[in-house]
């Protein structure tokens, strides 16, 4: 709407405010599987600046870079635990969104390909005690949800779009850097089996 477009500016700094809010009072215990409000608002928020950033490129573009580094924080800053799954999802698609639209230099450097990688790709493409418990109880269940894609709110299935969104202009460098974080992880498991499985 035009109105929005007039005042983008105004409405881009509270969403910035809302990415930065943080209240003790509201998170949620480490064992909670509901998200925390706090997260469930800024998942929204996230979701409105994809939203925003697929539509109308053009006119976000010089609110781009705080929001995507707000959304990168939170990322940063989020636990394993499953009630940041949705926060984690939701940000980790505007990063998809951003590594396949012409602003894909944000992941040009890098040092800042290796912090994707490593720090938000990495971590969220593990195998989760939730997906142990669910192998093991229902394996039926686990395999027609990989094999048939309905796992599309996962954290494992948004990590694999962010790694082709990046590999469509960087693919040489993910590959790299994937190849080298592999081979550690198989000497990590050489040395103990047992405890690196």
């Amino acid at each position: 709407p035009e109105y929005f477009e007039d005042h983008l500016a105004e409405w881009m700094n509270g969403f910035v405010e809302l990415l930065k809010y943080s209240n003790p009072a509201l998170a949620a215990d480490d064992d909670d599987a509901e998200p925390a409000p706090t997260s469930v608002l800024q998942a929204a928020v996230v979701e409105s600046l994809a939203l925003y950033m697929s539509k109308y490129e053009e006119e976000f573009q010089p609110f781009l870079g705080p929001c995507l580094g707000h959304a990168w924080s939170l990322l940063t800053s989020t636990s394993l635990a499953p009630h940041h799954d949705l926060l984690v999802t939701t940000s980790v698609r505007f990063l998809t969104t951003v590594a396949c639209s012409v602003h894909h230099h944000h992941f040009a450097k890098a040092e800042v390909l290796n912090e994707v990688c490593h720090k938000i790709i990495a971590p969220n493409m593990q195998l989760l005690q939730a997906d142990e418990e669910l192998f093991e109880d229902q394996p039926f269940e686990y395999v027609r949800k990989d094999i048939e894609g309905s796992d599309a709110d996962t954290r494992r299935r948004v990590a694999v779009e962010l790694v082709r969104g990046l590999c469509r202009n960087y693919e040489v460098q993910v590959t790299q850097l994937f190849s080298a974080n592999i081979s550690t992880l198989l000497e990590q498991y050489k040395q103990n089996p047992a405890a690196n499985w």
